[in-house]
């Protein structure tokens, strides 16, 4: 029993490496996998259009117990430290008058995602690393050369059978926090200290 119980173990830790980096099920901060945060008050823009307060999305993905946060935004899709992405936001919240600071909403799943889908997930991301940012494709609502946060959210997300969107392109942060609510739980405002 000990014996097949290490060698599922091995087996897990080897079927999760990708790229020499091992995917984590929760960091040591405890966040999981597939956890997303939602922007209040990031793009007036946006905000504007869609009479929203939430203007953004973005992923966590865990890679050797560390939470990296995979975004659309300008320029360019990126990943980037969680520790590190908050940070930024704390800079850019201390220029603006408080009324008008972001806020960060963390959703974490409402149950644990498999390896494969976590590595599907990552997989997709990675792929679209440096693409360029553009909200042409939700004009159009068709793909287009750049990529919008929902576009790259929700397609990431229906490519491992969590289906949230019929058309990724058309969606806005507002849309898809309400509908991530199917396997997410609600969102909480996380602290930026």
């Amino acid at each position: 029993m000990i014996t097949r119980l290490i060698a599922f173990t091995l087996f897990l830790l080897i079927s999760s490496k990708i790229k020499g980096e091992v995917i984590s099920v929760k960091s040591d901060l405890g966040i999981p996998n597939a956890t997303l945060l939602f922007i209040e008050n990031g793009n007036k823009l946006v905000q504007s259009q869609t009479g929203s307060k939430i203007t953004h999305i973005a992923v966590v993905i865990n890679i050797e117990n560390e939470p990296w946060v995979y975004e659309a935004d300008k320029p360019r899709v990126r990943k980037i430290k969680l520790e590190d992405y908050k940070a930024e936001i704390i800079k850019k919240n201390n220029k603006k008058k408080e009324k008008d600071r972001m806020s960060v909403l963390l959703a974490e799943p409402k149950n644990e995602f498999s390896s494969e889908e976590i590595n599907k997930l990552k997989e997709y991301f990675d792929s679209q690393m440096g693409r360029k940012y553009s909200v042409k494709s939700y004009l159009t609502e068709e793909e287009e050369k750049g990529i919008h946060c929902c576009e790259m959210t929700a397609t990431g997300f229906n490519i491992i059978g969590k289906q949230v969107s019929n058309n990724p392109c058309a969606e806005t942060p507002i849309e898809l926090f309400h509908k991530f609510k199917k396997f997410h739980k609600e969102a909480k405002v996380i602290s930026l200290d």
